[in-house]
């Protein structure tokens, strides 16, 4: 059951979402999933460093992804840890690197 665990949750989401209103378009972002997650869910890569060499090993993770089924993939730019800040954050930030989660180190 805990390979299909996160699908369900998101599965779950989407609707109670589209019970509450059915008019909505439920997003969901996960950051695990098995075979079918693209159904109903975002993913990203994981908690990383802020750094540009935690994003370099983030593009094929993300190329992977869509070969492999899943076309909405992301990275977390912001990360858990590192400097912070900076040209990393603002890469995402503009728009360069679609599907981006945020975390607090690019609020700093």
């Amino acid at each position: 059951l805990k390979p299909v665990m996160s699908t369900l949750m998101c599965k779950l989401s989407n609707d109670a979402v589209q019970e509450h209103n059915p008019d909505a378009r439920p997003y969901s972002v996960c950051r695990s999933g098995s075979a079918g997650i693209q159904r109903y869910a975002q993913t990203w890569c994981g908690d990383n460093c802020t750094s540009w060499k935690s994003l370099k090993y983030n593009i094929p993770i993300i190329t992977g992804m869509g070969l492999s089924g899943q076309p909405n993939e992301g990275a977390d730019i912001g990360g858990f840890a590192g400097p912070g800040g900076g040209a990393v954050c603002a890469l995402g930030a503009a728009g360069d690197f679609p599907g981006t989660v945020f975390h607090s180190f690019c609020k700093q």
